[in-house]
């Protein structure tokens, strides 16, 4: 049976051990990026990690250049948390000089001093941020002088692929188009429902997929594939549990290349070199890992389960989810600016897209009007979702039911 389905069959202790001692390591774009959003003695000990694995370390060229590309953006978010905390600082000084305005409004009072209590209010708020400021003041420049590129690069000397011709890459895409449509893993996700993505990148996965298979030809070891992708076309989910890596992908791997195809995430990663490499991972880095991993996947389940909400409003369901969401987001607009919640009133959730929220409005002059409040609005998603999201607004004659 296990020559027949050999995805189907969950590993034991003994394999897992034989694939940590001789097989070769892959990490995805999405592991190596996640490495700019944990504390430094997380950040250390997965270097260390890493570092300790030497010429089992390969990075497919597809994987590498997505990292490339997307490290600005993961940098420049990291940057526009202290504007974000700032924001709310500033709200939480002009909301308590109101509410002690409005609310203390006695003469004299035997114990309570109110210009004293208002003035102790203020020097705490001033204090926290002093401390903000020489935070940030501290936050390394990566975009200018990247430390940590620098020790990425060391680690992956001469350990990322070669990439494909223009010739090879039109080929995968044909092939690519076919798959998709048989819903053949991997990356035919991309391709289809809320995250879609454009042209030729829907096929950076099976890009990336295919590079896999060329090394494992070459090296003829064990593929262990670290990646932080929660998608179907990945990982095999039944029931709300995850298995392993698509049976299909296990299957494919083995009849190309003859080899053994596993996959990780970063907690599960760190967890295992931990126990079968001796590493030095503390259980407070393991579970710094899956919170950050948690708090990306809750943002893309929640835009997705909008987007799902939005063009499949049969589904009562989702429907109701967008509907609290919109609800809860009025809600604190109308706590904070009367306004911004007059001009949410007038439009709606029209479209999610790479982390952005789409707004539409029917006319140009509510539009308009509401970005002057881009930044408030922004900050009133992103409280509301608890996660760093992006707004953009639009005209349109008719808004979709």
């Amino acid at each position: 049976m296990k020559n027949i389905f050999p995805g189907y069959f969950i590993p034991n202790n003994t394999d897992i051990t034989t694939w940590w001692e001789t097989g070769l390591f892959v990490p995805d774009a999405n592991v190596i990026l996640d490495l700019y959003r944990y504390s430094e003695p997380t950040l250390m000990e997965l270097l260390e990690v890493l570092n300790s694995l030497a010429d089992r370390l390969w990075m497919p060229h597809q994987a590498a250049l997505e990292f490339m590309r997307n490290r600005p953006d993961v940098i420049l978010t990291q940057l526009g948390m202290y504007d974000k905390a700032k924001k709310i600082l500033d709200g939480l000084k002009s909301a308590a000089e109101e509410e002690i305005r409005k609310n203390l409004t006695f003469q004299n009072h035997p114990f309570i001093d109110k210009d004293d209590f208002s003035n102790r209010v203020k020097t705490s708020l001033e204090t926290i941020e002093h401390d903000l400021d020489k935070q940030r003041s501290s936050h390394p420049n990566l975009l200018s002088d990247d430390y940590l590129l620098d020790r990425i690069s060391v680690i992956l000397d001469g350990k990322v692929g070669s990439s494909y011709t223009t010739d090879r890459l039109q080929e995968i895409y044909i092939e690519g188009s076919k798959r998709y449509e048989k819903h053949i893993p991997p990356g035919y996700m991309d391709s289809e429902g809320p995250q879609k993505k454009d042209g030729d990148d829907k096929y950076g996965d099976l890009v990336l997929w295919f590079q896999i298979i060329d090394k494992a030809l070459e090296v003829k070891k064990p593929i262990l594939f670290i990646t932080n992708d929660r998608k179907e076309d990945w990982w095999w989910l039944t029931k709300g549990k995850t298995l392993g890596p698509r049976p299909e992908l296990v299957s494919e791997l083995l009849q190309k290349a003859g080899v053994v195809f596993y996959m990780y995430n970063t907690e599960r990663f760190a967890h295992y070199a931990k126990e079968q490499l001796g590493a030095e991972v503390k259980q407070a880095s393991i579970n710094e890992i899956r919170d950050v991993t948690s708090r990306k996947n809750h943002l893309r389940n929640t835009i997705a389960h909008m987007n799902a909400s939005l063009k499949y409003s049969q589904d009562n369901e989702m429907f109701e989810y967008i509907n609290a969401k919109w609800r809860e987001i009025i809600k604190i607009a109308r706590s904070r600016n009367a306004n911004i919640a007059g001009l949410l009133n007038a439009s709606m959730l029209y479209k999610f897209e790479d982390d952005t929220v789409i707004i539409a409005f029917r006319s140009d002059v509510l539009k308009s009007q509401a970005e002057k409040h881009i930044d408030v609005i922004q900050d009133i998603f992103q409280d509301t979702l608890e996660l760093p999201i992006n707004i953009k607004f639009i005209k349109v004659d008719v808004i979709p039911k």
